[in-house]
């Protein structure tokens, strides 16, 4: 899993699959970013970049500035699918383990709040912020009977105040830059099973 993160000052970072994160610089060359190892999630916070790792079979969100200077440990824990606010005060996510909740922390640190529950029979994906960041989106799937939904809770806590109904395999479910629609990511495979001389084709959602 790779990550993109843009600074405040249009500097691009990027993860790599051991976990380490790197400027690129406007000539394409690249260099080690703040020496940091084991990142397994990378985003930009308003003027923070913000990042887990993996300590001690816990993760970790730490707060780092642009420029990779004063790191800072918010959470550690049962943290999953983290998001952001678009103003960069705040870090959203999950607890892993059942029963599911949703919490905030400030990017300033202190205690999480918790802010809903998560719904169905578990959250599936990243939360996202909508751009004004008053509403919260999730995806989360449910068994019985078998569906995948989309959940819109108020970013400042409460009970969904709608859901939607998506295909199977809906990931990266993001706002529109307007905060007007929510769009998500469905990939299809193909298939082609050969006999008797002749092939078909089956589409299927994964």
């Amino acid at each position: 899993m790779v990550d993109v993160a843009e600074t405040a000052a249009g500097q691009l970072l990027s993860s790599d699959g051991d976990g380490t994160v790197w400027r690129v610089k406007a000539d394409g060359q690249r260099e080690v970013f703040n020496d940091l190892h084991g990142v397994t999630w990378l985003s930009t916070c308003g003027r923070f970049i913000l990042f887990t790792s993996i300590e001690a079979n816990t993760t970790t969100v730490t707060r780092v500035d642009g420029d990779g200077s004063h790191l800072l440990k918010l959470f550690s824990g049962d943290l999953a699918y983290p998001g952001c606010s678009p103003d960069g005060k705040f870090l959203y996510y999950v607890n892993l383990y059942r029963p599911q909740k949703l919490w905030r922390v400030s990017t300033d640190g202190g205690s999480p709040v918790e802010i809903g529950t998560g719904m169905g029979d578990g959250v599936t994906e990243s939360l996202d912020l909508s751009p004004d960041g008053k509403m919260l989106s999730y995806p989360f799937g449910q068994y019985r009977p078998m569906a995948w939904k989309i959940a819109l809770i108020p970013a400042s806590g409460g009970p969904a105040v709608r859901t939607f109904e998506v295909p199977g395999g809906t990931a990266q479910v993001r706002w529109s830059p307007a905060g007007t629609a929510l769009q998500y990511l469905v990939t299809q495979t193909e298939r082609r099973i050969f006999g008797n001389n002749r092939s078909r084709k089956e589409n299927q959602n994964s």
